[in-house]
């Protein structure tokens, strides 16, 4: 049975590593990934993580799980540098500054110390005011943030070599070597 194709971080785990962290920065305010359609904004202040886009920041690199004696269980393994884009939206009346305390908390050296060793912060925009029209047809305070944060996912495909090989010699008498 061949190796199954699969992956160690996944976006789940970088928006659970942001999710912590801004729940540190931005203390008892719900953290939320993405809205669901038709779904009303929630009461009162809140934060919203949407994915943006995620990079390659370099080739992958390649490296080897070979099983001894059964070439059948063994696996390729390609780790990737990734840059993921998350848009940040803090809504309330104190969304502007929450907006600031994580823009000033998220790229510095304490920031980058509160995340666990597989993803880490990267750099992140300067806030914006993105005020937004709720279903009530209010203007709500919303402030943006665009953050990236690198991550190092590792791809496994299976992978079959040879444990050994026999080369055998098989003269050509056709060739005539002057």
């Amino acid at each position: 049975m061949a190796v199954p194709v699969s992956i160690d971080l996944t976006d789940e785990d970088v928006f659970t590593a942001l999710r912590s962290f801004l729940m540190l920065v931005v203390p008892d305010i719900e953290v939320l990934r993405e809205f669901d359609d038709q779904v009303p904004l929630p009461d009162g202040g809140f934060i919203l993580m949407s994915p943006i886009s995620i990079l390659a920041l370099a080739t992958a690199l390649t490296d080897y799980a070979d099983t001894p004696n059964d070439p059948e269980n063994s696996a390729l393994l390609l780790k990737e540098s990734t840059k993921c884009t998350v848009q940040i939206d803090f809504f309330g009346p104190d969304a502007m500054q929450w907006a600031k305390t994580f823009v000033s908390t998220f790229p510095s050296e304490w920031g980058c110390l509160q995340f666990g060793d597989n993803v880490k912060p990267l750099s992140c925009g300067e806030p914006k005011l993105l005020a937004i029209e709720n279903g009530t047809t209010q203007y709500e305070n919303r402030w943006g943030v665009t953050a990236d944060l690198q991550y190092n996912p590792t791809v496994t495909v299976p992978m079959q070599y040879a444990d050994e090989a026999e080369a055998t010699l098989i003269e050509d008498e056709t060739i005539n070597i002057p």
